[in-house]
């Protein structure tokens, strides 16, 4: 089974992240770029739902724009950067349907960010799960940048000194 943790559910995440290989480390940044979703679950009996995604880490919340009248088919295509302090860590995603009231949970997935912690950049289907059955699928694009490899390209100087040949010479 994969690295995610079930949220009362006995669905099998086999095929979604069996062959990702994590990253090794302790932390350095996410950048999770959410295309968009399939949902199963309609929370509207009336017309269309106004879906919105939410990335939930580490105490902080990253939320996408709503997609008024967005439906069951909604693309946000929004990218976030994510400072991630330990692998070992949780993140979840949440898709919620906006409503005037109180917006209704759509479906969400709850585990180790070590498992979405690849430095290539990786195309993946995530399901979500509501009241313990499948709930709709979210797709997101990540990739990972190591603290250790973040360092290096922070550090590098800003002016470098111009090669000591007749090229250069004025």
């Amino acid at each position: 089974m994969g690295e995610f943790l079930g949220l009362g559910s006995s669905l099998k995440d086999s095929t979604v992240l069996e062959d990702a290989k994590p990253a090794e480390g302790s932390g350095g940044e996410l950048f999770i770029k959410v295309i968009g979703a399939a949902l199963i679950r309609d929370t509207e009996a009336l017309g269309k739902m106004d879906p919105y995604f939410q990335i939930t880490y580490n105490g902080e919340v990253y939320k996408t724009k709503v997609i008024s009248e967005g439906g069951k088919n909604p693309q946000w295509n929004e990218s976030f950067d994510i400072e991630i302090k330990s692998l070992q860590d949780e993140i979840k995603f949440t898709v919620y349907d906006e409503d005037s009231m109180t917006n209704d949970l759509v479906g969400e997935r709850l585990f180790k960010v070590r498992s979405i912690c690849q430095a290539a950049l990786t195309q993946r289907t995530i399901p979500l799960i509501y009241q313990g059955k499948r709930s709709g699928d979210v797709s997101i694009e990540t990739s990972f940048v190591p603290e250790a490899e973040r360092k290096v390209l922070y550090e590098l100087p800003s002016k470098a000194p111009l090669p000591d040949n007749e090229l250069f010479e004025q």
